[in-house]
């Protein structure tokens, strides 16, 4: 019975190191993709404060610290020195320097693009399905994340869904409707492509 025990034992723990290994490289795939790509997200998000919920989708378009956002009317590029902020129906627009950190809660796609940065992984696990897997990521840094539930694809390594939860108790929860990788683009197109002539309102600040 001991020589079983133990041979069950040491099975178990071969089978988990297996898995583990296997959870561990497929987020470093992800990790990696994102980090050599032209990442494009259609997204939407729902951001419960205070028992209230506020709902939002949109498009991001990213690589390194480069950024585009497109969604509930404002527009947003970043192309690593200015920040663009773009009202189309006001025709409003503000520059402001880009700053390192990036406004997560408005934006929430971009936590993905920086996400080996902020995170470690506590613990992940295969989801019924077997299509995902499901990780538990905890922040690096305090700050208002307290912890994230992530979702990622086994066969291409894109996100499916991901909900994080602050450290007040809300909860952001993002679902992903298309990830998809190519190759980097030019720094010209993290730039607004329209003229902002004399019909603009234009704000300055950098």
């Amino acid at each position: 019975m001991d020589v079983v025990y133990r041979s069950l034992l040491i099975w178990s723990l071969t089978l988990l190191s297996a898995l583990t290994a296997h959870a561990q490289n497929l987020i470093d795939t992800m990790y990696t993709k994102v980090m050599e790509s032209h990442v494009e997200l259609v997204y939407s998000y729902s951001f419960r404060m205070s028992g209230v919920n506020n709902v939002g989708q949109g498009i991001l378009s990213a690589q390194d610290d480069l950024w585009h956002v497109d969604g509930n009317g404002i527009q947003m590029w970043c192309d690593g020195s200015s920040m663009w902020v773009v009202d189309p129906s006001l025709k409003e627009v503000v520059i402001e320097p880009a700053v390192l950190e990036a406004d997560y809660l408005s934006n929430p796609a971009l936590l993905f693009t920086r996400m080996d940065d902020c995170f470690n992984v506590r613990m992940a696990r295969s989801s019924a399905d077997g299509d995902t897997m499901l990780y538990v990521l905890e922040p690096k840094h305090s700050g208002d994340i307290d912890y994230c539930n992530i979702e990622v694809f086994k066969d291409d390594a894109s996100i499916k869904s991901a909900t994080f939860a602050m450290t007040d108790g809300n909860l952001l929860n993002i679902e992903v409707s298309s990830m998809t990788f190519s190759p980097k683009r030019p720094h010209t197109s993290f730039r607004p492509q329209t003229s902002f002539d004399s019909s603009w309102i234009v704000t300055d600040l950098r």
